[in-house]
C-alpha cells in the first residue's frame, strides 16, 4: 500500500507513511472535534429530563470534568495532527527537491537541450510548492473527512432511517455536478500551465538579453509583448477559476438545501411523534456539519485536479532515463578511438555521421571545420555530456558509454570558450577544479595560468569577488581562471574549445603561453576556428557537415588540395573568397 501511494503521488516511502498517518490523525481529529457538541447535546438531554421530572441536574461536576477532558483531547489531537500533517509535509517537500536535484545530476545533457530551464525550474519550485500545499491542506483532509461522513450517516441511520435518506438525497446530485465540471476544469488548467511556461520563458529571455534589447532600442516592443503575455495569463486564469467557482457554488447550494429538507421532513415527523426534539436537533447539527465537510471535500478534490497535472510533470522527470554506465576501469592509456560514430540532437537530423579517428595520449589532436560541422558537439560526446547514438567510442580500450560519468569526469579537464564562473573570490573559483586543494596548490595553479598578472593588481588579490559569472573581469582573465582550474585538476585528458577565438592579441598570447605548459603529456583535443593556433598539432581532423573530410598533420594536409589547404591559404592571405 505504501509503495502504491508513493508511486501514485510521486512521494518518497517516508512521505507515503506520513500521508497515511496524517489521514488517520485527521479522521481522529474530526471525531474529537465532535465531542464538544456531543457533550452539549447529552447535557441538554439531561437538563430536559431533569426539568420534565421537576428535579435539579445532579451531576454538574461530572460534566465539568468531562469538559476538561474534552479540552485536553482537543489539544492533543490538534497538536498531533498539526505536527504530522504540516511538519511532515514540509520535510517531504524538502526531500522531493533533494531527490529531484539528485535525479538531475544523473540525466544526460541531451535532456537539458530539450527542456527549457524555466520548465525545469517550474517543476522544482512551483510544482513541488503546490504539492506541499495539497498534501498539507488537501489530500489527508479528504481521506480523513470521507470516513467521517460515512460514520455520520451510519449514526443518523441508527436514529431515524427515513430522515437519513432524505438528508442523503443531495449527495449524489452534488457528485454529478462535480463530475460534470471535470473536463472543463482539466482543459482550463492545462491551458493555464502552458501560458505560465511561455511567460517564464519570455521573462528569462528578457533578462538574459537585456543588453541587446536596450542596444536595439526594443524597450517599447518588449513592454508591449510583456503586457500581452500578462493579459493572456489573466484571461487564462479567469477561464481556469470560472468552472471551479461555478461548480463549487452549485455544489454548496445543493448540499445546503439538504438542511431545508431535514427541517421540512423532520418537523413533519416530529408532529407525528416519529421523532423527538433532541433527535431533530442532532440531525440538524450533524447534517450541517456533514454538508460543510462535503463542501470541503469537493474543494480539496477540485484542488487535486490541478495537482494531478503537477504530479504527472514530476513523475515524468523522475521517469527520464539516467545516463548509463557504472564501470570504473583502470586505464592503461588514455587513447580515444572513434568507430563509425553517429549522433543527432533531433531524430532524423544527424549532426555527426560515420566519424572515425584516434586521439592518442601525449598528442594534440585538433578539430577544425566551418561553424556547424560538429566540432564542439564532438567534445561534448567525448566528455559524456551527450551520449552517441551509433558506433563506438573507446577510451583506453573501454567503451565510453559503460564508464561511470563521475569517474570519467575525474580524468577530464575542459576549458570552454564560454567560461562559467561564480560570484565568489578568484581563489574559490579556481579551487572548483579540485575541491580539497590547499591555498598553496590553488595559487601555484593560478601562477602557471598567468593569473598573477591581473589578480595581484586587484585590491584584495585572489580574495577579490569577481561578480556574477565573472562580470568584473575581462574575457582573457576569465579564460585564465578556467585554465588555472585545469592546472589544479591536472587530469590526463584535456579538452580545449575555442579558447582564444574572442581574445585580443595580448590576452591570446598569455592564454597560449599558459596552455603550452598545460598540454604536456596529456591526451589533448582542441577545437579551433583559426588554423594558426593549431599549427603544431600532432593530428588535425577536418570536419564538414558532421563527417571527417580529412585528417593528418599540417604538412600532410597542405600537400592535398582539400578544405584545410584552402582555409589555410585564405587565412594567410594567399587565397580570395571567390577562389574558396
Amino acid at each position: 500500500m505504501i509503495d502504491k501511494i508513493a508511486e501514485k503521488y510521486a512521494l518518497s516511502t517516508q512521505g507515503a507513511r506520513t500521508f497515511i498517518r496524517s489521514s488517520i490523525l485527521e479522521f481522529i481529529n474530526n471525531l474529537v472535534s465532535m465531542l464538544p457538541m456531543a457533550l452539549f447535546l447529552y447535557l441538554l438531554y439531561d437538563i430536559s429530563t431533569a426539568v420534565s421530572n421537576g428535579t435539579l441536574l445532579k451531576n454538574g461536576f461530572f460534566y465539568l470534568l468531562l469538559g476538561v477532558v474534552v479540552l485536553i483531547l482537543l489539544f492533543v489531537s490538534n497538536y498531533a495532527t498539526y505536527t504530522e500533517l504540516y511538519v511532515g509535509t514540509y520535510k517531504e517537500s524538502a526531500q522531493i527537491r533533494l531527490s529531484l536535484a539528485e535525479k538531475m545530476k544523473q540525466l544526460p545533457m541531451s535532456f537539458y537541450s530539450k527542456k527549457a530551464p524555466s520548465e525545469i525550474a517550474s517543476v522544482m519550485l512551483n510544482d513541488v510548492a503546490d504539492l506541499e500545499n495539497f498534501f498539507s491542506h488537501g489530500m489527508p483532509k479528504i481521506t480523513g473527512l470521507i470516513p467521517f461522513v460515512g460514520l455520520t450517516l451510519i449514526a443518523l441511520l441508527a436514529i431515524n432511517w427515513k430522515l437519513t435518506l432524505v438528508s442523503a438525497v443531495v449527495i449524489p446530485l452534488s457528485w454529478l455536478i462535480f463530475q460534470g465540471s471535470s473536463y472543463m476544469e482539466k482543459k482550463a488548467h492545462q491551458e493555464y500551465f502552458s501560458t505560465i511556461t511561455k511567460q517564464s520563458d519570455y521573462f528569462q529571455e528578457m533578462i538574459e538579453k537585456m543588453q541587446e534589447t536596450r542596444l536595439l532600442n526594443r524597450k517599447k516592443e518588449a513592454k508591449k509583448e510583456m503586457a500581452e503575455l500578462l493579459a493572456q495569463q489573466e484571461k487564462t486564469h479567469r477561464k481556469t477559476e470560472l468552472p471551479t467557482a461555478i461548480s463549487q457554488g452549485m455544489i454548496a447550494a445543493v448540499l445546503q438545501s439538504g438542511i431545508g429538507l431535514v427541517i421540512i421532513f423532520g418537523s413533519y415527523w416530529y408532529t407525528q411523534h416519529e421523532l423527538t426534539l433532541i433527535e431533530l436537533l442532532i440531525f440538524l447539527i450533524a447534517t450541517n456539519k456533514m454538508y460543510n465537510m462535503m463542501i470541503s471535500i469537493y474543494e480539496k478534490l477540485s484542488m487535486s485536479r490541478n495537482t494531478k497535472i503537477r504530479i504527472e510533470r514530476l513523475k515524468s522527470l523522475y521517469h527520464e532515463k539516467n545516463q548509463v554506465g557504472n564501470t570504473t576501469p583502470a586505464f592503461s592509456n588514455y587513447n580515444f578511438e572513434l568507430k563509425n560514430l553517429g549522433f543527432e540532437y533531433k531524430v532524423g537530423q544527424p549532426v555527426l555521421k560515420n566519424v572515425n579517428f584516434t586521439a592518442n595520449e601525449g598528442e594534440i589532436t585538433a578539430l577544425v571545420g566551418p561553424s556547424g560541422s560538429g566540432k564542439s558537439t564532438m567534445l561534448r560526446i567525448l566528455s559524456r555530456l551527450y551520449d552517441y547514438d551509433k558506433g563506438n567510442v573507446l577510451l583506453g580500450g573501454h567503451e565510453l558509454q559503460n564508464i561511470a560519468t563521475d569517474y570519467l569526469f575525474e580524468h577530464i579537464s575542459v576549458v570552454f570558450q564560454e567560461v562559467v564562473l561564480f560570484n565568489t573570490s578568484i581563489l574559490e573559483n579556481i579551487r572548483m577544479g579540485k575541491k580539497d586543494a590547499s591555498d598553496q596548490e590553488v595559487l601555484a595553479a593560478a601562477k602557471k595560468a598567468q593569473c598573477d598578472e591581473f589578480a595581484l593588481h586587484l585590491e584584495q588579490g585572489y580574495d577579490s569577488i569577481i561578480g556574477e559569472n565573472g562580470s568584473l573581469l575581462s574575457g582573457g582573465e576569465r579564460q585564465r581562471i578556467s585554465i588555472a582550474r585545469a592546472f589544479l585538476k591536472d587530469s590526463p585528458i584535456l579538452f580545449l574549445d575555442e579558447t582564444s577565438s574572442a581574445l585580443d592579441s595580448e590576452n591570446e598570447y598569455a592564454v597560449q603561453q599558459a596552455l603550452s605548459k598545460l598540454v604536456k603529456g596529456k591526451t589533448v583535443l582542441v577545437v579551433a576556428h583559426r588554423l594558426k593556433t593549431i599549427e603544431n598539432a600532432d593530428k588535425i581532423i577536418v570536419l564538414g557537415a558532421g563527417s571527417v573530410l580529412e585528417q593528418g598533420n599540417k604538412e600532410q594536409l597542405l600537400a592535398r588540395d582539400g578544405m584545410f589547404k584552402r582555409q589555410y591559404q585564405y587565412e594567410m592571405g594567399t587565397l580570395s573568397n571567390n577562389q574558396m
